[in-house]
């Protein structure tokens, strides 16, 4: 689940509007799968379980950089997906090893 919340910053006098999504339980559930064995040949493998709100962020971190994605299943944003889960930062994501 997704929250949404919007409040008055006095000082800086503007709203802030802010997303937030309990990743906990899918981070956990990576870490568990990552001990489970797969067929690394097998067509249909579990490669990673990225939470929603990664992929908004990463969306509009592509969308700030002049790309226009229209969908989300496309091949712009595979490629986008692909890079952020070869990067060690996002090793987390992952559930192959």
């Amino acid at each position: 689940m997704i929250v949404n919340r919007a409040h008055y910053d006095a000082p800086e006098r503007k709203f802030i509007f802010e997303r937030w999504q309990d990743v906990e339980p899918i981070i956990e559930n990576n870490k568990r799968l990552q001990n489970t064995p797969q067929d690394r040949k097998a067509i249909w493998r579990h490669t990673a379980s990225i939470p929603a709100i990664f992929i908004e962020k990463w969306l509009q971190e592509a969308w700030e950089r002049g790309q226009r994605i229209t969908t989300i299943f496309g091949e712009e944003m595979e490629k986008i997906i692909q890079q952020k889960l070869n990067d060690p930062d996002y090793r987390f994501l992952r559930v192959d090893k």
